[in-house]
């Protein structure tokens, strides 16, 4: 079965919907969601403000493109699609870890090949 956008559409949909999933009196997915997102040690915390700055440069520089092309996008989703690529090239550089016969440049050029084709969709 080729892969759709209603397909990815879903996924999304059902990960997104992980830390809502359970009753907050009863929350077991909502604490593997926090493990995965939110871990309190001394890393964690220098890991998450080198994330904002990375993320905050990258809106900013997503905001300028979009203005170079005359457009105005709401601030919310330049700063969610900051997110989203951040986190897209996180994933690529732990994938990496298992893939090391692919160089720096091979990286690169995959992670502007995978990002690119859902930015200009944006």
């Amino acid at each position: 079965m080729p892969w759709s956008a209603a397909r990815s559409s879903s996924t999304a949909a059902a990960w997104s919907g992980i830390p809502r999933s359970s009753p907050p009196a009863s929350p077991p997915h909502r604490r593997v969601w926090e493990a995965l997102t939110w871990d309190a040690t001394p890393f964690a915390v220098e890991a998450a403000a080198i994330r904002k700055r990375q993320t905050e440069l990258a809106a900013t520089l997503l905001a300028d493109a979009a203005a170079r092309l005359g457009a105005a996008p709401d601030p919310q989703w330049v700063d969610a699609i900051a997110h989203a690529v951040n986190g897209g090239v996180e994933a690529l550089a732990r994938w990496w870890r298992d893939h090391p016969s692919l160089g720096p440049e091979q990286l690169t050029d995959m992670a502007v090949d995978l990002l690119l084709a859902g930015l200009v969709r944006t």
